[in-house]
């Protein structure tokens, strides 16, 4: 029950946030009767919140010792007071669902002919606007979110220039003041992300009638010299169209526009790889079988039991969740990713069934990588703490 309460509160403050966007919308454009549509809104996600808040005061309340057949009937009837309470949550979440639609009202964050980054903003009324919003244009930013983003499992050294993203020593030292392309090659301070597997993603979507866009394209980055900084060297959106340029950033006025261009395009493949590859298959399908197995198999004083168990909680109401609103025709991932809602489960299907347990295990795949603890990746934060846990585990 706990999730489905920490589901509704997330609901909540999106539809708090999406209320103050419409009412500033209807104020902006003088509109009384659309004002009071939306005020007429707030009683009931006021009542929502105040119930919401109740609940979670009660289940945080320490409840009373019981013992023999007290114990029994107490369990019982929290058992089934829990019950009555998940099937209000879900009708909370249910309502908040539906006052999250987009209206007439949200232009404001809506598709646009024109519109600006003050825009994107101002979407954020009562949520806290990401610190990443006002940095994400800079170049180390960028290449920061390969090792420590929401993606670092891709990045990987190379020995050679990709064929993907063909670069001459000049490109490279046009970037990289003070080294050479072949002294990066040699002392292993090259690195690519490959989006390749998105190939497997076989039909692209549209949205509202607007046709998507997905490239596979191929990203270099390097580590100068006497540097611990990954910075980016150049893409290729495009790797297997020979019209497709490598672009390398710049800072002149006419070549800026393209390098920002490029590098959105790698933002969105990683994002469409991270949802689909990484975080659907190769964690949440992936755990799901590990967790049925233990509370098949296990006793409860195993030690491996006891290990296991905190990492699954909420795995089932997650991924059951996610099977149910998340990956359906229609839901967020049918909007927001780029594939058709049918050729993403597709792909996150494969990814899943292709994915080896024992060469994912962190210390083999960050030395498969070329980017475990010896590299010349120095910064590397997603390793570095993921190795740390490893440790504690096998501690």
């Amino acid at each position: 029950m706990e999730w489905w309460v920490l589901l509704v509160k997330i609901a909540l403050d999106l539809v708090v946030n999406q209320i103050e966007i419409q009412k500033t919308n209807a104020q902006a454009a003088e509109d009384p009767e659309a004002l009071a549509v939306v005020q007429a809104h707030q009683p009931l996600v006021g009542a929502i919140a105040k119930d919401v808040s109740e609940l979670e005061s009660r289940l945080n309340a320490a409840r009373p010792p019981h013992s023999g057949l007290g114990q029994d009937i107490a369990a019982t009837v929290d058992h089934v007071a829990q019950d009555i309470e998940v099937l209000t949550l879900r009708a909370h979440a249910k309502k908040l669902a539906a006052l999250l639609e987009p209206t007439g009202l949200d232009h404001s964050a809506q598709g646009a002919d024109e519109r600006s980054l003050e825009d994107y903003e101002a979407i954020f009324k009562t949520i806290e606007c990401p610190p990443i919003a006002y940095d994400f244009q800079d170049d180390l930013e960028f290449a920061r979110l390969r090792v420590d983003g929401p993606n670092p499992m891709l990045i990987e050294v190379v020995s050679a220039v990709p064929a993907g993203c063909q670069i001459t020593s000049d490109d490279y030292a046009a970037v990289v003041s003070g080294d050479t392309l072949a002294a990066a090659l040699a002392d292993g301070r090259l690195f690519q992300c490959d989006y390749k597997d998105l190939s497997a993603i076989a039909e692209i979507g549209t949205t509202n009638g607007v046709q998507k866009y997905l490239a596979r394209p191929v990203a270099l980055f390097a580590v100068p010299p006497q540097s611990e900084v990954l910075v980016p060297v150049a893409i290729r959106c495009e790797p297997d169209n020979p019209a497709c340029p490598v672009v390398t950033p710049t800072n002149s006025t006419a070549g800026q526009w393209g390098w920002q261009m490029a590098k959105f395009f790698v933002q969105v493949a990683d994002g469409n790889y991270h949802e689909l590859f990484a975080h659907l298959a190769r964690t949440h399908l992936v755990i799901e079988g590990v967790a049925v197995a233990a509370h098949r198999h296990l006793a409860n004083q195993h030690p491996i039991w006891a290990l296991l168990v905190p990492h699954f909680e909420g795995t089932m109401f997650i991924n059951d969740a996610a099977a149910n609103s998340l990956i359906v025709a229609n839901g967020p991932i049918d909007h927001i990713f780029a594939g058709t809602i049918e050729s993403n489960q597709q792909a996150a299907a494969t990814a899943r069934l292709d994915f080896d347990f024992a060469l994912k295990m962190l210390p083999t795949d960050l030395e498969a990588r070329g980017v475990g603890v010896t590299s010349a990746l120095a910064d590397y934060p997603y390793r570095d703490d993921g190795l740390l846990v490893w440790q504690a585990i096998h501690d």
